[in-house]
């Protein structure tokens, strides 16, 4: 007969390396606020529990990310526009950020583009009128 094999929990992992729970995910999904230190710690448990990565599908869509300053003006809607005609000629899809009064996107910008598997950005930080 064939034994069941048990299953592991991230709060299972967490115990038992005192980390905590959303760090545990955080070095499981590969995101880079994680130290190297802590990442190789949760692999090694990972690895003695026997667990394995489903494999992932591969990417079906193609994006690029498009961050504004504001949406105050014409212009940035004609630079989207313009934006939207290309990348459809190049079977892109297009993400909008609005960025606000600050002269770059936020902290966890870069983090959230990287796990949506973005193929490009293009910063317009620009005052004109």
């Amino acid at each position: 007969m064939r034994q069941k094999k048990a299953t592991v929990r991230l709060s299972d992992i967490a115990k038992e390396t005192s980390y905590s729970l959303s760090t545990v995910s955080k070095a499981l999904n590969g995101r880079a606020d994680v130290s190297e230190e802590t990442r190789q710690t949760i692999n090694a448990v990972l690895k003695r529990y026997g667990y394995s990565r489903k494999a992932t599908s591969t990417k079906s869509q193609r994006i690029i990310e498009i961050v504004f300053q504001d949406f105050d003006n014409v212009w940035a809607l004609e630079v989207l526009r313009g934006a939207i005609r290309e990348a459809k000629l190049h079977d892109l899809n297009v993400i909008t950020t609005e960025g606000g009064n600050r002269q770059h996107p936020d902290s966890s910008w870069i983090d959230n583009m990287l796990r949506r598997q973005t193929d490009g950005a293009i910063l317009v930080f620009s005052s004109l009128t």
